[in-house]
């Protein structure tokens, strides 16, 4: 008889004591409620956050639609982003047109997507219950904290909000691989997905590549147990033997898109740059106001600590913290 893993889950579920089945329909309940909060924001609140910075992916699927091409020679391109919510959004502008609620559309779908994505990255972490509670509500709460963050995760899927969305697929993907879950599908999924990445561009890459290889790499190094042998060590140097080409042909498919370069995206690249060796400390000065800034923290000086008006501040400044020490607490803890 032929195993099903729906009804195979369920029965998981609902096993053990009923204070554990409990806390597993709490669990349930509060990344449900997570998720629907979204949506309510994406269907209701939205509208009234709504700029032309919001318009840019749906000029981009429409120019598409117009040319006839994955990019218009003729068109001014902030950034160029071929892989990701354009693979929806150009179907929808071609049946609906330009219209908000294609708009709409495009950005559930992409919250859907992140939804599952997440739910995929949990399984393979081995979370259950509160503790892939803790991961999907904090990273659709903790990323929806200001009004800067709720556009840049809610408002249109950009660079932003794509690379975490394939960073934590990739996670999911790679980890699949180093435990040595090995299935050919596995593989082809990476690969197709790292090629798609690159032909995002540069910045897309950085975003991806170098924190999964990066990772991959520290884990041996950092392995008490590592190898050149072992075969946890092989599927690493595999890792980077799939990865690494397949940036490389993803690099290749945007030349050619990019008609051999032609079409640039003037304000991506302009934030991809170096600046002079003389400001950098000045920058680095600027990180954590910036951060706070991002998450919608303005402290001024001489503001009550005891008011009011600074418990939603010190509910922020909570969450900005476990941001920030989150991954630092796991690296302690590692191993």
């Amino acid at each position: 008889m032929k195993k099903n893993p729906i009804a195979d889950s369920l029965r998981q579920f609902f096993k053990g004591s009923p204070l554990r089945i409990a806390g597993r329909l709490l669990s349930a309940l509060l990344i449900l409620t997570g998720f629907v909060c979204i949506i309510y924001y994406i269907l209701g609140p939205a509208r009234g956050y709504f700029h032309s910075d919001c318009t840019d992916t749906l000029y981009w699927a429409y120019t598409s639609v117009e040319s006839g091409l994955p990019l218009n020679p003729d068109f001014g391109y902030a950034a160029i982003l071929p892989f990701g919510s354009q693979l929806w959004l150009v179907p929808l502008v071609a049946i609906f047109g330009m219209k908000y609620s294609t708009y709409v559309a495009g950005t559930i779908i992409f919250a859907v997507i992140y939804f599952a994505v997440l739910l995929i990255l949990s399984r393979r972490l081995e979370l259950t219950g509160g503790w892939r509670m803790i991961l999907m509500t904090g990273m659709i709460f903790l990323l929806s904290g200001s009004e800067k963050l709720r556009e840049m995760m809610w408002g249109h899927a950009i660079y932003y909000s794509l690379s975490i969305l394939f960073f934590a697929l990739g996670s999911a993907l790679v980890l699949s691989y180093l435990k040595g879950d090995f299935k050919w599908s596995t593989a082809v999924l990476l690969a197709v997905l790292t090629a798609g990445v690159a032909v995002d561009n540069a910045q897309m890459i950085a975003l991806y590549l170098i924190p999964l290889l990066g990772a991959a790499a520290l884990e041996r190094f950092f392995s008490t147990e590592a190898g050149l042998r072992e075969p946890r060590t092989k599927r690493t140097f595999s890792l980077f033997a799939i990865m690494i080409p397949m940036t490389a042909i993803g690099l290749g498919i945007l030349y050619v898109l990019t008609d051999y370069g032609k079409i640039i995206a003037g304000y991506a690249n302009a934030y991809s740059s170096f600046s002079g060796p003389e400001a950098w400390l000045e920058n680095l000065s600027r990180v954590l106001p910036n951060l706070m800034s991002l998450y919608g923290i303005v402290i001024e000086g001489g503001s009550s600590i005891v008011s009011v008006d600074t418990i939603p501040i010190m509910i922020k400044l909570c969450g900005l913290l476990v941001l920030l020490v989150t991954p630092i607490a796991m690296f302690s803890v590692y191993g």
